[in-house]
């Protein structure tokens, strides 16, 4: 699933400039989690938010959905400001606007049946008849590949891949026109990883649905997502089309990430380790960048003193990708290892 599919006028979703921040106690400043990050989604797209643990991805998405408050910025949801509704008016974006968390074995309710789970949003908004609630119900069962007798049973009768499937049925129950994905498949084990994402894609192909992807995978970001984000300490280091980005990774934090994705080659695994940028900074020389400069000018082989003093403008390369660097017009750009399939992705 490739391509930018951002032709289209209006985003589904626009975020703009959001700031988040948590309170540290009366006499240090607040911890700044997202600074300023601008990006939008658009009908019928994924995009992907990927980073290391600490970046912002989930911060991100507990503001869009209203879980954690925005301390600057704004969020537009099919032509609505959202980032500052109350709860009361945040109910009525539950038709449109839904999220599968990470842990299949914690989101549902373990002493409730599989059909009270998924119909339970659909009896309250909606307020079908019983038979129209139950046909719905093994409807969705079926398009997530299960049985329509699996309503009466309960989570401990289903595996942890089941419980996600059921999970993401819950979420498009109300037929949502943007799910937000925080981790959606990190619990589970490869070849259920396969099964659900290959199942999320053709769901998206055929309800037209629009995918915010968050994960620290990479591979399985790639193979979602149409654009990617890469975030570091809450700012935004490159972003554009995800083809792009992996075949030509422009920022050096992009390209750290990369390299770390474990190859099981010996050969091209340490081919990929001793390319310039890619090896890690020694300790001598981190620590200098400032709360002004780049947050990651500690640990790039590429910074110059600007690094550490400037926070470095969004620009944009020819081919459409924005990269918040100084210096990446002087840097080679390597070629990254990774390939997709319609079968997923391999080294």
């Amino acid at each position: 699933m490739t391509g930018d599919l951002s032709g289209k006028r209006i985003p589904l979703l626009h975020v703009e400039g959001i700031t988040v921040e948590f309170g540290r106690g009366r006499h240090r400043p607040p911890l700044r989690a997202v600074d300023g990050v601008t990006f939008s989604v658009w009908p019928g797209e994924t995009l992907g938010l990927v980073g290391e643990s600490g970046s912002g991805k989930t911060s991100i998405a507990r503001s869009i959905l209203g879980l954690t408050d925005v301390a600057a910025g704004s969020i537009t949801f099919a032509g609505r400001e959202i980032a500052h509704l109350s709860q009361r008016d945040r109910r009525s974006l539950g038709s449109d606007l839904q999220v599968v968390f990470q842990d299949p074995y914690r989101s549902l309710n373990p002493t409730r049946s599989i059909g009270d789970t998924l119909g339970e949003a659909v009896k309250v908004f909606d307020r079908p008849t019983k038979d129209a609630l139950s046909n719905r119900v093994g409807e969705m069962l079926t398009a997530m590949g299960l049985s329509p007798a699996d309503a009466k049973r309960y989570p401990a009768n289903f595996s942890g891949g089941q419980r996600q499937r059921i999970s993401i049925g819950r979420a498009l129950m109300r037929e949502p026109k943007l799910v937000i994905c925080d981790e959606p498949v990190s619990s589970l084990d490869l070849s259920v990883q396969a099964q659900i994402l290959n199942r999320m894609k053709s769901l998206q192909a055929e309800r037209g649905l629009s995918y915010l992807f968050i994960s620290h995978d990479l591979p399985v970001v790639r193979y979602m997502s149409h654009r990617l984000i890469v975030l570091y300490q809450g700012q935004i280091m490159e972003a554009g089309d995800a083809d792009a980005i992996y075949a030509a990774p422009r920022h050096p934090y992009t390209r750290r990430l990369l390299a770390s994705v474990p190859d099981p080659d010996p050969l091209r695994r340490n081919a990929r380790a001793s390319r310039p940028g890619n090896a890690p900074r020694s300790e001598s020389l981190r620590g200098s960048g400032g709360t002004h400069g780049c947050p990651f000018s500690p640990r790039c082989q590429w910074a110059t003193a600007i690094c550490t003093e400037e926070r470095p403008a969004i620009e944009k390369a020819s081919d459409g990708t924005s990269i918040a660097c100084h210096n990446w017009r002087e840097i080679a750009v390597p070629q990254a290892s990774l390939t997709v399939t319609d079968r997923g992705v391999t080294s």
